[in-house]
C-alpha cells in the first residue's frame, strides 16, 4: 500500500516538475517518509491506549537512532517489519512497566552496566552490520563504528545522570531495552533467525494462496 501511493505520488510529483527520469528515486524517498510517518501514527495510537506514550517513544527513539549507526537486520516487507515493531517496542513498554520498575536502583545500574558492554562488544566486532553499508568503503565503515562507540558513551553517560538524579526512571529504562534490541539485531545470530522466520512466513504466504485462489 505505501510503495503504490509513493508510486502514484512520484510520477505526478515528477511530470509536474518535469523530471521524469527521477521517479524511482522520488518513490523511494516518499516510500520512507510516509512509512515512517505511518509507524509514528500506529506508535501513538496504539501505545496511548496502553498508557505508556512515552515509555514506548523512549524506546523507538533509541532503538531508530541506533539503528541509524550501526545497522541491522529488517524484514522484506514493510508489512512486516511495521507489525514486528510495533510488536517489540510494547513488549519492551510492558517489561519496562511491570517488571524493570519494581527492582532497586542497583538492579538498574547493574542493567546499564550490562548493556553499554554489551552494545560496545557488539559494535566492536559486528557493526555496522546492514546491506545499505555493503557498499561503503571500509574507512567509512571505521568512521561509522567510531561513532557508535562515541554515542554508547555518551548515551550511558547521560542515563547514568539521570539515574542518580532519579529522574524519569522508566523512561531510561525503555532507553535501555531499545538499545539492546537494537544492537542484538546486528549480531549474525540475529540474521538467521529472521531468515529462518521469514521462509517459514513466506511457506505459509504460499500454502493460503494455494488454499484460498484469487479470482479476480
Amino acid at each position: 500500500m505505501i510503495s503504490q501511493l509513493s508510486h502514484k505520488l512520484a510520477i505526478k510529483l515528477c511530470q509536474y516538475s518535469n523530471r521524469k527520469q527521477e521517479v524511482e528515486y522520488v518513490r523511494f524517498g516518499l516510500e520512507i517518509v510516509l512509512g515512517g510517518l505511518l509507524k509514528i501514527i500506529l506508535l501513538f495510537i496504539l501505545s496511548s491506549l496502553f498508557g505508556v506514550v512515552h515509555i514506548m517513544f523512549a524506546a523507538f527513539l533509541t532503538f531508530a537512532f541506533f539503528r541509524s549507526i550501526t545497522g541491522g537486520q529488517h524484514f522484506s516487507t514493510y508489512l512486516r517489519c511495521l507489525v514486528a515493531g510495533l510488536i517489540l517496542l510494547l513488549g519492551i513498554s510492558i517489561i519496562t512497566t511491570k517488571f524493570l520498575m519494581n527492582l532497586s536502583i542497583d538492579i538498574h545500574l547493574v542493567l546499564l552496566a550490562i548493556s553499554i558492554l554489551f552494545a560496545m562488544t557488539l559494535t566492536y566486532f559486528y557493526a555496522p552490520s546492514n546491506h545499505f553499508y555493503k557498499k561503503s568503503t571500509q574507512q567509512q565503515r571505521n568512521k561509522l563504528r567510531q561513532l557508535a562507540f562515541l554515542m554508547i558513551c555518551l548515551w550511558g553517560t547521560v542515563i547514568l545522570f539521570l539515574f542518580k538524579m532519579n529522574v524519569f526512571p522508566d523512561i531510561l529504562l525503555a532507553s535501555i531495552l531499545g538499545l539492546l534490541f537494537q544492537i542484538s539485531s546486528i549480531h549474525p545470530l540475529a540474521y538467521t533467525i529472521l531468515d529462518k522466520f521469514e521462509k517459514i512466513l513466506d511457506w505459509r504466504s504460499k500454502d493460503n494462496e494455494k488454499n484460498y485462489p484469487c479470482n479476480l
